[in-house]
């Protein structure tokens, strides 16, 4: 059950993340090399592989997720303004077994 209630917790970080982005790069041209359209696009991936992953919580599940969830950190390094919530998410991905 914990693993599932860290599961929506990143879920929703990364759709707050997201709009917060997106929101700030439609008011500013200058985002820090933040791609907006991108992190959404992530974040949608991040979102399906996690829902598929607790309805289903099999190995092959699980590292989708997390390549899912590592791509959306690795794209969200680039923008210093969210830096506190990625490392949340890092030490999230961190402890995310998929041999369980």
């Amino acid at each position: 059950m914990k693993k599932i209630k860290n599961i929506f917790s990143s879920v929703l970080l990364i759709a707050m993340l997201t709009f917060s982005l997106v929101a700030c790069e439609s008011e500013d041209d200058d985002a820090g090399g933040c791609n907006g359209e991108l992190l959404a696009d992530l974040s949608e991936k991040v979102s399906t592989t996690a829902l598929t992953f607790v309805e289903n919580q099999t190995s092959g599940n699980c590292i989708a997720y997390k390549n899912a969830l590592e791509a959306f950190i690795n794209a969200a390094d680039d923008c210093p303004e969210v830096e506190d919530e990625v490392e949340r998410l890092r030490g999230f991905l961190n402890q995310l077994d998929c041999n369980n």
